[in-house]
């Protein structure tokens, strides 16, 4: 994921991902620098509410992954695999977005699951842009 600098536009475009299973197949999910600030921390949307209210969360499991990884790389592959081996999802109609549901597992060397962690993104459903990602070790709301 590129970053957003303060004086960059919301709608500057980050990156687009692609939803890649039937009934969603080839739907675009858009991530542009979006809004966040500190003084409503669970408003925003895009790359700024992600770094901002969830990338605290992210550095922490990327430091579970390797050593100095990038909390970036750890939510860009958690977005792709969440949008491309979709768990499960639920539509919001109170606003309009969908929040698709992936699992991510922590392996060891020899395959065995260490942990396993169930992630969200949120896509709105007017302009496909990604309102939020995050993570979380409990299954919510998933369904198989």
């Amino acid at each position: 994921m590129g970053a957003c600098g303060v004086k960059t536009a919301n709608n500057k475009h980050v990156r687009t991902w692609y939803v890649n299973k039937t009934p969603y197949a080839r739907l675009a999910a858009v991530l542009n620098c979006g809004t966040w600030t500190p003084k409503n921390p669970n408003g925003g949307w895009g790359y700024r509410h992600i770094a901002g209210k969830h990338g605290g969360e992210w550095k922490q499991l990327a430091a579970q992954v390797a050593f100095n990884t990038n909390w970036r790389d750890i939510a860009d592959f958690a977005i792709n695999d969440g949008l491309t081996n979709i768990y499960s999802g639920a539509k919001n109609p109170a606003n309009n977005t969908f929040r698709y549901k992936g699992k991510i597992e922590l392996k060891r060397y020899d395959g065995r699951t260490i942990k396993t962690y169930y992630t969200t993104v949120a896509v709105d459903q007017r302009d496909r842009r990604i309102i939020t990602a995050y993570y979380r070790s409990k299954n919510r709301g998933l369904t198989a």
